[in-house]
């Protein structure tokens, strides 16, 4: 794909376009040249245009019913497939598994009009649906969704994904050396590390408003889903109540925030707050306020997701309490870098004992949060962004140089 044959470069299909993506695309337009965006993000997310980067509203997704997420999944699918035939077509697109079924637009619109496409795997689908228990591992549907992948991404350019066991699990399923490509590029997630960046709680506003300028801050920000351990959390703030010094601060909304009201209630509990999740521009001072950040995993999502607040809280400065089992990224990257304590789900007194060392020894709290931050600075930054750009540009050879 050459310059001088089509103005528009690259289209990207995401329905829900955070931070990290948007700096994605936009970083890729800037080099690349002309692209669009399809989102369905909301104002809260600030998604806007750029010189090079045109953003066409789409339908949103709401955290709803199951029923309407899936209605949301299919209104986005539909209005960008439709959309997409009135592009021209020899313009790539760059598709993320979001809706988890979208990369099949990709091979439709490829075996129609001969349309090259890339896949971004941030999720495996249906594997993460069999692990939530919505989806029958032996079911007709699990099984055609995965002879559909493995069509789908087979006849892709290139599939990337954000983490090697990630990696692992996906070269099980697909034949990765039919791809142009031949193997799955692994490029981790990052973090715009001048955006957030550690700030002492005497000059933090956030810290200041709850009260937390003197006191040792626990901090989980993040979904509050069906799958997260929080029950594990939630009984350790009990156990720990006795301990005045220590305070946790819960950010977040979804599935069992609910529960997590009525267990204050219902437990008096005077050391946790329970916020709502922060506008964006709150977030430089909200994530920085703790002195340890929660990361969750749940046990048998092992290579099927990597949450990326784990960049976040590292570029923070915060060390990490990461709740998770078996290989995953989590674990590599606390055993790589230094930076924190890894405890099994469901391991109360584990979970315990490791905020009562970060609290009692304050060299190892200061060790794991410099690591974090380094961490961040030399592998998890926005420059992650040159290596799509190396594999499109260099190994692909889509794009020439800007």
């Amino acid at each position: 794909m050459k310059k001088s044959e089509n103005k528009l470069q690259i289209i990207f299909l995401n329905q829900v376009s955070g931070r990290l993506f948007r700096e994605l695309a936009e970083g890729l337009a800037e080099s690349i040249g002309e692209c669009v965006l399809y989102t369905g993000s909301d104002k809260e997310n600030k998604i806007e245009n750029k010189p090079r980067l045109k953003v066409i509203k789409a339908p949103q997704y709401h955290r709803g019913s199951y029923i309407g997420r899936l209605l949301d999944w299919f209104r986005y699918f539909f209005y960008v497939f439709f959309h997409v035939l009135n592009q021209p077509r020899n313009t790539l697109l760059f598709i993320v598994s979001n809706p988890p079924f979208l990369p099949l637009a990709g091979y439709l619109m490829k075996k129609l009009r001969g349309q090259p496409y890339v896949v971004l795997i941030y999720d495996i689908y249906p594997d993460l649906a069999i692990y939530l228990g919505r989806m029958s591992e032996k079911g007709i549907l699990a099984h055609i969704w995965r002879w559909f992948n493995r069509v789908v991404w087979e006849n892709s350019e290139a599939v990337f994904t954000i983490g090697d066991n990630m990696a692992v699990k996906l070269e099980n399923l697909f034949d990765v050396t039919k791809t142009r490509l031949g193997y799955i590029k692994v490029i981790p997630n990052w973090v715009d590390s001048e955006f957030i960046k550690p700030l002492p709680k005497e000059k933090n506003w956030f810290a200041k408003k709850y009260r937390q300028v003197d006191k040792f801050t626990v901090l989980y920000s993040g979904n509050l889903g069906a799958t997260h351990d929080l029950e594990t959390i939630l009984e350790a703030i009990k156990k720990l109540g006795k301990i005045e010094n220590i305070q946790f601060i819960i950010i977040g909304d979804g599935f069992k925030r609910m529960y997590i009201e009525k267990f204050i209630e219902k437990e008096n509990l005077s050391n946790i707050f329970l916020l709502p999740f922060q506008p964006e521009d709150v977030l430089p001072y909200s994530l920085t306020v703790g002195d340890v950040a929660i990361i969750t995993l749940a046990k048998g999502a092992e290579g099927l997701s990597v949450p990326s607040k784990v960049y976040y809280a590292m570029a923070s400065g915060s060390a990490l309490l990461c709740i998770s089992s078996g290989n995953n990224e989590l674990k590599t990257i606390i055993e790589q870098h230094k930076c924190g304590i890894l405890v099994e789900p469901g391991d109360v007194n584990g979970f315990i004992s490791a905020i009562k060392r970060f609290y009692q020894d304050p060299v190892f709290l200061k060790s794991c949060k410099e690591n974090a931050r380094k961490a961040v600075e030399s592998y998890y930054t926005k420059k992650n962004i040159e290596k799509y750009k190396e594999i499109l540009m260099d190994k692909l050879k889509l794009f020439h140089n800007n």
